[in-house]
């Protein structure tokens, strides 16, 4: 799968994955963390709350707060589901995205790879998002965006991992439900660790 069509993947999991309104069970408390998952070809590491469900996907990995919200990816989800869906850039990925027409190269941050998910995702799917705004996640520089559909909420966070590589997350959830969501969220992002293949 080329990175357009990876890109388009990640902005339509958001598109599609919430629909329904009402009050969601809260997550887990605390924001405990005990569970890791590992992909199978080692390189992504993340720590993720109990009773949750971690799957490989291709060039990543998914978390969603349960087996039905996995199966869901894709469609509209029901009040209570949230997931998210983590795409790995390798710098030389990375450094080959373009925006405005003008490939990243060595201009590779967390705000200018996000920056350019956001242009294409306004372009071609129309979605709206905030401003891209930078921060610190567990010491790794990070960006994120806020996404709005009449459908759902979603939130773009971009990961400065090792080796110069990034880790792009599209988290998803119902309407007026991301807030339940997001801190759970930005703690398990804060957890993502990139190993490269040896």
């Amino acid at each position: 799968m080329n990175m357009r069509q990876w890109t388009l993947w990640l902005l339509l999991v958001v598109m599609m994955s919430a629909a329904a309104c009402g009050p969601a069970p809260a997550p887990t408390p605390d924001n405990a963390l005990p569970q890791t998952f590992t992909s199978s070809n080692g390189t992504l590491s993340v720590d993720y709350p109990a009773g949750w469900i971690a799957a490989d996907r291709a060039g990543g990995f998914v978390i969603a707060n349960s087996q039905t919200t996995l199966e869901s990816i894709g469609t509209a989800f029901s009040s209570g589901q949230s997931a998210m869906v983590a795409l790995l850039l390798t710098a030389d990925v990375a450094g080959t995205l373009t925006t405005g027409g003008v490939p990243l190269g060595d201009n590779l941050t967390p705000e200018s790879v996000l920056g350019t998910f956001a242009e294409q995702s306004s372009a071609q799917l129309g979605l709206q998002m905030s401003a891209v705004t930078t921060f610190t996640l567990n010491g790794k520089a990070a960006a994120r965006a806020n996404l709005s559909l009449e459908t759902g909420e979603g939130l773009f966070v971009t990961v400065a991992v090792e080796n110069g590589a990034f880790v792009v997350f599209t988290i998803s959830t119902a309407v007026g439900e991301l807030a339940q969501y997001e801190q759970t969220f930005l703690d398990i992002a804060a957890t993502v660790s990139y190993r490269p293949p040896q």
